[in-house]
């Protein structure tokens, strides 16, 4: 497959390709947990109070420092009385301004995987 970068061709690298999805699923994952932390009017110190962790616990979690398990989605959405819900959607459904409009919605897409964060009813 080539793929060009400023009309260049540049050779694709599977390798490279499962990380770079890696690290946009972690960062969309991240980025959507601080928005339903800002949207619950929770302070990092209160989510902590209430996940029974330290505040510095939390701020390694929202800063990339710590590794995002399901099982830690699940306890934040928990705290902050939310679900967690998964969508996977084909690469070539995908899109950037797919990306826009879902966020706005509340639903996320991801190269391939959608996270988003629900509130429970």
């Amino acid at each position: 497959m080539e793929m060009h970068v400023n009309d260049s061709p540049v050779e694709y690298n599977a390798d490279f390709d499962r990380l770079v999805r890696q690290e946009d699923l972690l960062l969309e994952v991240t980025e959507t947990l601080t928005q339903a932390l800002d949207d619950a009017g929770m302070t990092r110190t209160e989510l902590a109070q209430r996940l029974g962790r330290t505040p510095g616990y939390v701020s390694q979690v929202f800063g990339g420092g710590r590794n995002l398990t399901l099982r830690t989605v699940a306890d934040i959405a928990t705290a902050l009385s939310m679900r967690p819900i998964l969508k996977l959607v084909p690469d070539d459904e995908f899109g950037r301004t797919d990306r826009k409009r879902k966020a706005l919605r509340g639903e996320l897409s991801v190269l391939g995987a959608g996270v988003g964060i629900r509130r429970k009813r």
